[in-house]
Order: structure tokens, then sequence, then C-alpha cells
């Protein structure tokens, strides 16, 4: 099986799912989907993708990719596809004429609704948004995954802490800082509170704390780190805590990456996406619900013992079993 797979560079994603399409017997041809993978020109794109200058660039970078692959694949995956467009894909379509072409959605279509106009020339298109998928009928329902390192490294906490912790690590989006002042200033002195805020650049941590530096002053509560931590570091952070938080940009009701890949950890989770009730893992002991607009954590959500009931449905959840669905025959209209 040769697969021939377009995936932006994000947090190493890339490579899980190439690993685990190998692990499935393909032969895999990466390449990344956008020209240049850095924050300058993920804002230009972002901002101006209609640009005639940055659909040259674009233009130039998809014939190179063309050049260099085989003249036949399997399949064609595509995650995202930012910087594609109708005419370049069909490109690939002329080219590839045996190959089966899918795509796959981590965001939702009101975050990137120019992919509409090509998702037509996909054999198949998942979404990780169960609310797109019941949108659109074209669209089948596939969660994200976990990766091996996430089950590895899973541990088993024994030294009980004074105080509950509650580990947080990600990017700033929306109101995802105001959010977590607000925690930390209303629970600093009840839990453990462990924020990071991971910054993918100084550009962005600048541009950040210009923007806030009043929020910044007021709540001076974070870790900011522009140094990426791999699989296993923050597997092993976010095992050292009695509960992970998580809170999803306010436009997306798919579940989040931290969501899926905290399952094999086995700890608590503190979550503003009350879609997790949807899925098969879920368990009332394990995970505890915030409203945005009236935070509260009670705290004897940390004496009930974790049910890990749900242990084979969790196993559902890998990037082996992702993968197989993705080059799946067996398209159902929800996977879950």
């Amino acid at each position: 099986m040769n697969v021939l797979f377009l995936c932006p560079r994000f947090f190493n994603y890339e490579t899980e799912i190439s690993d685990g399409l190998r692990r499935a017997g393909a032969t895999v041809d990466y390449f990344d989907e956008k020209p240049f993978n850095n924050v300058f020109f993920k804002i230009l794109l972002r901002l101006w993708k209609d640009n005639n200058f940055l659909k040259r660039i674009s233009d130039a970078y998809f014939e190179r990719i063309l050049l260099q692959t085989r003249d036949d694949y399997d399949f064609v995956i595509v995650l995202k596809g930012e910087s594609l467009d109708r005419k370049n894909l069909l490109k690939f379509k002329n080219k590839f004429k045996n190959a089966q072409f899918i795509y796959y959605a981590w965001d939702s279509i009101k975050n990137y609704p120019h992919i509409q106009e090509y998702l037509n020339l996909f054999d198949r298109v998942f979404t990780f948004d169960d609310n797109d998928a019941r949108e659109y009928d074209f669209m089948d329902h596939l969660p994200l995954f976990y990766s091996p390192d996430f089950v590895s490294t899973a541990t088993k906490k024994t030294a009980k802490n004074v105080k509950p912790s509650i580990a947080f690590l990600g990017t700033v989006h929306s109101d995802r800082y105001k959010l977590l002042g607000e925690i930390y200033e209303k629970y600093k002195n009840e839990y453990d509170l462990r924020f990071v805020l991971y910054f993918p650049s100084i550009v962005v941590l600048v541009g950040f704390l210009l923007t806030n530096m009043k929020d910044v002053i007021k709540y001076r509560l974070f870790s900011f780190t522009l140094r990426s931590r791999n699989k296993k570091q923050i597997a092993s952070f976010f095992s050292s805590a009695d509960a992970v938080l998580d809170i999803q940009h306010p436009r997306q009701t798919g579940l989040t990456m931290r969501t899926i890949e905290c399952l094999p950890l086995k700890r608590k989770f503190i979550t503003t996406n009350s879609k997790v009730k949807d899925y098969d893992f879920y368990a009332a002991e394990n995970f505890y619900f915030i409203d945005r607009e009236n935070i509260h954590i009670d705290s004897t959500f940390f004496d009930i013992p974790y049910d890990d009931k749900h242990t084979n449905a969790i196993s559902r959840y890998s990037v082996d079993s992702w993968v197989n669905t993705l080059c799946s025959t067996d398209i159902r209209k929800d996977v879950v």
C-alpha cells in the first residue's frame, strides 16, 4: 500500500500518523501541506489566502511535490489542507487516477470555510467535529487519537498531594487565557494549579504580551515557554497531576486532541466541552464540566475514585485504530 500524505507539521502529529500508516503496512511519502511552516507564512495565509503572490508560491510548491512523487498511489491523504485549493487538487487527481483521495478535518468548517470549494473531489471526507458530520452529509465523524507515548508513559499516582493538582499545557487562543486567569484567581489556594502556556515563536509571545498586558500583570500566574515538549514529556506532565484541564475553542464542538490523549493516562478531566458525554468512554466519575460564564470546580470531584470500566472503549482511539478507519472501505456515518 503506497500512501501520499499531505499534512501540516504540528506538534509531531504528522510523524505519529505516518508511523501508524507504516505499522499498517504502508509505504508513506510525506509532505507538509504548507510551502513554509512558520508563523509569518501562516498569518499571511489566513489573512490573505486569495492574494495572487501567495497563490503563486503555493502553486509552485505543489508542482514540486508532483515532480518528486511516484506515478501512482493507493491513497492520497490530506489533513487540514489550508494552503490547498481546487486547482492544485485537480492536478493531483489527474496524476493519481487510481488513488483513493481521503480528507480529514481536525478543525471545524466554520473556522476554515474555504475548504468546501474542493471537498467534493475527495472519495471520503472525515471530521473530528460531530456537529459538522451531522450538518454535512458528505462528512463522516472520526474523533482524534492518542499516540503510543501516552500509553507507555501512563503511571499510577502513589503520593497524595496536600492539595489536588490540576495541570494545563497548551497554546493560547480565543478566551483561553481569560478563563485560566479566572480559575487561578478563584482556586489558587484550594488547588495546586500547574498552568503552562506554549508559544510557537517569540513573535507570537511578544504579540500576546502586547495585546494582553493588563491581564498578564493582573494574573502573573503562568509559565510561558517557547520550547516544544515531546509526547513523553507531555504525558509525564499530565500523569503527575490529579486532573487535566481542557478549554476548547468556543467555536469548536469536536473533542480536542488533549481529551483523547489523556484517556490512556487515566486522569480526571476538567473541561468546558460537555460533548464528552456523547462518547463511549465517558464516565461521570472521571469528567467534570465547567461553565465558561460561571466557573466552579467542586473539590468533591477529586474524592471520587477513577472509574476505568471503559478501558476497552479507550483502545479504539489509538492512532493505529484511527489509521485503520481512515483507510477502511467500510464507512459508516458515525464511527464513534
